[in-house]
């Protein structure tokens, strides 16, 4: 996972909050480009833990937890395909 990785935010889960409780914030299943890795606090916990910080498919800014993404295409392959 790095910068310029395109990345898929997981489905919504049960313990998530309910859709009408986060408005514009619930957006699920969205898709996006990464902009740079970091560490970030959560709560209630306050624990550490790896994230990244990406543009989404509407031009927000977010930033979530590395473990809630999945990587759909990486920048090794968009590379490789360009020099081709």
């Amino acid at each position: 996972m790095k910068p310029g990785d395109m990345i898929r935010y997981r489905d919504r889960k049960e313990t998530d909050p309910h859709p009408s409780d986060v408005g514009e914030m619930g957006r699920w299943g969205t898709t996006g480009i990464i902009v740079r890795l970091l560490d970030a606090r959560y709560v209630p916990e306050g624990k550490v833990l790896p994230s990244i910080e990406y543009i989404d498919d509407v031009g927000d800014w977010v930033v979530c937890k590395q473990s809630d993404v999945e990587v759909i295409s990486s920048t090794d392959y968009i590379s490789m395909n360009r020099s081709s």
